[in-house]
């Protein structure tokens, strides 16, 4: 039994340190939608569809793109549903990374 607990908790721990490296991955999929959800904030905001974020910042919980609209600048933070699995979801909001 003392075994099985050593092995399933590896197993937890390959599991948790795999996703941590595939959420701290740039993914362009990610970067459109929270150039979505930024246009969902700011109507006018002039965001040509295939355009980039200004600046990036991903780590194992969640991504965060700063955009430079019309209006202003604007922070998309995605992070995942349940911390390591599930469908990503963006929250823009104004402001800049890092401020």
């Amino acid at each position: 039994m003392k075994q099985f607990i050593w092995y399933l908790l590896f197993a937890i721990m390959v599991f948790v340190s795999y996703q941590g490296y595939v959420n701290s991955k740039d993914d362009p999929e990610t970067e459109a939608m929270s150039r979505d959800a930024v246009c969902a904030l700011d109507k006018e905001c002039g965001l040509v569809a295939g355009s980039q974020a200004n600046v990036r910042v991903t780590d194992i919980m969640s991504r965060n793109y700063q955009w430079n609209a019309k209006a202003g600048s604007y922070v998309a933070t995605c992070k995942r549903e349940y911390m390591f699995v599930g469908n990503w979801k963006c929250e823009a909001r104004p402001g800049q990374i890092g401020r």
